[in-house]
């Protein structure tokens, strides 16, 4: 049904919107305004080209590292945005990368073009278990962050995880990596 296949749809955007976001270091806005021309590659090192308001108030283009698997991620978002731009005779570079599925249902999808964020259920389903807290990370936890509420992080618990912590992550194995 189109219910179905819009689900599964921003599921694979979802999860593709965390690859990016965990192999990149950008923040959720910025990863959500990326073009579908986003990915480049100079000499070897993989970028991916966006653009913040974060720097300096106002939108300015930068640039993040990443790396080559990105590529493949943005070619699978290209590919979907390709099958929409063709159906509605738009074409790819006209699109963001992150479209709304809203398109599938609606038939007035010019008026909600980019994807506004991505929910908890907006990604392919993973093994909760492959998540859970165990002793050796409430430990890397504690050695992170001093002031840590061990009523909140428990051994066994599903681990609560937000966009934003994919850039304290980076930072944190920026950090240990000298």
């Amino acid at each position: 049904s189109r219910i179905t296949f819009n689900k599964l749809i921003t599921q694979i955007q979802g999860t593709c919107y965390h690859i990016i976001l965990a192999y990149s270091g950008m923040r959720k806005s910025e990863a959500l305004s990326l073009s579908n021309t986003c990915f480049e590659e100079t000499n070897g090192t993989f970028w991916l080209i966006g653009k913040t308001t974060k720097l300096e108030g106002q939108r300015k283009q930068v640039r993040w590292v990443t790396t080559k698997e990105v590529k493949r991620i943005v070619h699978v978002l290209n590919s979907i945005n390709l099958i929409i731009g063709k159906h509605h005779n738009i074409a790819l570079n006209d699109l963001p990368l992150f479209i709304t599925t809203r398109y599938i249902i609606s038939k007035d999808f010019k008026n909600h073009l980019y994807r506004d964020q991505f929910s908890k259920r907006n990604i392919l389903p993973i093994d909760m278990k492959k998540i859970q807290v165990s002793q050796e990370d409430l430990e890397e936890i504690k050695n992170i962050d001093f002031t840590i509420d061990e009523d909140r992080v428990k051994v066994g618990d599903v681990w609560h995880f937000a966009p934003h912590q994919y850039r304290r992550s980076l930072a944190v194995y920026a950090i240990q990596s000298g």
